[in-house]
């Protein structure tokens, strides 16, 4: 990887500080982002044409959230799935993901794919290096919930390749990002082969997303940065961050082409550097190219 990564101009979109921000979610019908504090238990949106920014306080932790085909948001608490309805504040129980887990495991990362099926992972909270307590789980309603694959330290870095086919998993702990061959008929995951690791390289993976042209954005947990990739796995760019701790980008605006970031000042397994005024503050880059339209989770109302 090249020596610095790229100093784009950037914008501080909230200057409240998130716990450990994740998650950041573009509504195209709305022209809203959604996003989480995880550690905060809040579920958060932005509207960008004012600025302004709605809080919702929910009672477990929101490792995730998603968008739903008939409106409102599908969000985790604990090791279960809800609807949630932003505007009335409202939780309605869906399914638990991990009944039999331990209490300190907790759902994280998720993606939804373009057959509304909902691919969510999880780990232990606090978590411990070197032990296994994630997997990796995809649901659709009506059906159980079923175990793709585990263990893990903590499952990240979910996203699917614009050609419906590929699809990307991390484990932060295991610093390392694969890519598997998707069958989008069942969701059968093949041929799992390394993608990137981050043995010799300064951070380790967190959350990701893929722009239009395939190539896949990871935030780069205590590297100060995001590393794109293009999808035969070479790296292609950094982008600088103003903050120790990027945990997720996603791209937003009317026409996709803003990319923000969430990031995290409390709640790592790995100490905050201090002098970081914008650590847990959410921030969008203009980065030159344009990302997907976020699928939503098919639900009945």
């Amino acid at each position: 990887m090249a020596a610095g990564p790229e100093q784009l101009n950037y914008e501080i979109v909230h200057e409240v500080p998130n716990q450990l921000g994740e998650c950041p979610v573009w509504d195209e019908r709305a022209q809203r982002l959604y996003w989480v504090d995880i550690k905060g238990r809040q579920i958060l949106r932005l509207d960008p044409s004012s600025g302004t920014v709605e809080t919702r306080n929910v009672p477990g932790k929101p490792g995730m959230l998603a968008l739903r085909t008939d409106g409102g948001l599908v969000i985790a608490q604990d090791r279960a799935l809800a609807k949630f309805d932003f505007d009335a504040g409202t939780l309605q129980p869906l399914v638990q993901i991990e009944p039999e887990a331990s209490t300190k495991v907790r759902l994280n990362d998720s993606k939804v794919d373009r057959q509304q099926r909902l691919w969510i992972s999880s780990m232990a909270d606090p978590t411990i290096p070197g032990e296994q307590h994630g997997s990796l789980f995809r649901w659709q309603e009506g059906r159980s919930p079923e175990f793709v694959l585990g263990p893990v330290g903590v499952g990240n870095g979910l996203a699917f390749a614009p050609d419906d086919e590929t699809f990307y998993f991390a484990d932060t702990h295991a610093r390392t990002v694969w890519q598997c061959r998707l069958n989008p008929e069942d969701g059968a995951l093949l041929d799992r082969q390394v993608f990137a690791q981050y043995l010799d390289e300064p951070g380790r993976p967190d959350g990701a997303c893929v722009d239009a042209e395939g190539y896949y954005w990871l935030a780069v947990i205590d590297g100060w940065r995001l590393d794109r990739f293009a999808p035969d796995g070479r790296w292609d760019r950094s982008l600088a961050v103003p903050f120790q701790k990027p945990s997720c980008p996603g791209f937003g605006g009317a026409k996709l082409d803003q990319l923000y970031v969430t990031s995290i000042a409390a709640g790592s397994s790995t100490p905050l550097e201090p002098n970081q005024p914008h650590a847990g503050k959410l921030v969008v880059f203009e980065p030159g190219v344009c990302g997907l339209e976020e699928p939503r989770l098919s639900l009945r109302a």
